[in-house]
């Protein structure tokens, strides 16, 4: 039996999935350019989707559609700091490390 104020557990397994979200290789097909970036950031890709840069704490700072090949991301307003860039691009989510300076 269980003392009072006691709690008794049982076994728990979880299972853990990637799901898709991969690093881009020094080389591949994508590029963001400059980087680091003061005014403007470049992101190139076939197929691009969708671009979202997000904060040091997680927060999204910048969400914009890319027109299929490209997007144009203004950065002059941000802070200057480290910012991940999460990509869209042929149903495939990447992420790379954007500074701002």
């Amino acid at each position: 039996g269980l003392r009072a104020g006691c709690v008794g557990y049982d076994s728990v397994f979880i299972r853990i999935r990637p799901l898709g979200v991969e690093n881009c290789a020094e080389g591949s097909a994508l590029s963001v350019f400059p980087n680091p970036a003061r005014s403007q950031v470049e992101v190139a890709a076939s197929g691009l989707q969708w671009v979202e840069l997000y904060g040091a704490t997680g927060q999204l700072v910048l969400s914009q559609k890319a027109n299929g090949s490209s997007a144009r991301l203004s950065v002059s307003t941000l802070p200057a700091g480290i910012y991940m860039l999460k990509l869209v691009s042929q149903g495939r989510v990447y992420v790379r490390r954007l500074v701002v300076e």
